[in-house]
Order: structure tokens, then C-alpha cells, then sequence
């Protein structure tokens, strides 16, 4: 689907590579998001992918990234809602190789 190569944001935690869904799931999980919630993510973007999204996340991933906001709340992430919300979007344009996309 994707080939690998390498984005890392300065200080900014966990690496991960573009179509490297196992970095993505490591980076989420270090800001608390539980494995549960991670193959939900993966079956978003493969939706998302089908669908012909290009640039940024289509919308079933930004569903999903409001829907795991919305469920875990405060008490079950490491950093504020606010402040998951960007680094989750952050990292998952990391993933999809598009981290200069603005969020």
C-alpha cells in the first residue's frame, strides 16, 4: 500500500514511518490510546485508502480520531483531549506520509 521512509518530529516522541502501521500503533500507545482501539484505526485508513483519499486523513479516520476523544475522555489519556487530538492527527499523517499537511 505504502513504502516505507522515515518522518520524526524533533522531540516530538515515538518515530513513525509512512505505511508503517506497527510505528503508529507504538506512537499512539505512548500517549495512552489502548490497543483495543488500534485495528478500528487500521480499518479506517484501509477504508479511507480504498476510497481515494490523498491528501490529509479521509473521513473515516477523522471519525475515528473524534469517536476515541470522545470514548477515553481525560482520565485514560497521558495529555489533554485537546492536545491528543493534534498529536494523534499529527502522527497519523506521519503515517500516511503527509506530515506537512496543516491540521
Amino acid at each position: 500500500m505504502l513504502t516505507s521512509s522515515c518522518f520524526c518530529r524533533p522531540g516530538g516522541g515515538q518515530t513513525v514511518i509512512k505505511g508503517d502501521f506497527n510505528s503508529l500503533s507504538k506512537a499512539l500507545a505512548e500517549i495512552g490510546i489502548p490497543e483495543s482501539y488500534h485495528c478500528d484505526l487500521r480499518a479506517a485508513l484501509e477504508a479511507d485508502h480504498r476510497a481515494g483519499y490523498t491528501n490529509g486523513m479521509g473521513a473515516k479516520a477523522e471519525g475515528w480520531v473524534t469517536s476515541t476523544i470522545k470514548a477515553l475522555g481525560k482520565g485514560a489519556l497521558k495529555v489533554g483531549t485537546a492536545v491528543a487530538e493534534k498529536v494523534i492527527s499529527t502522527k497519523i499523517l506521519e503515517y500516511l506520509g503527509q506530515s506537512g499537511i496543516a491540521i
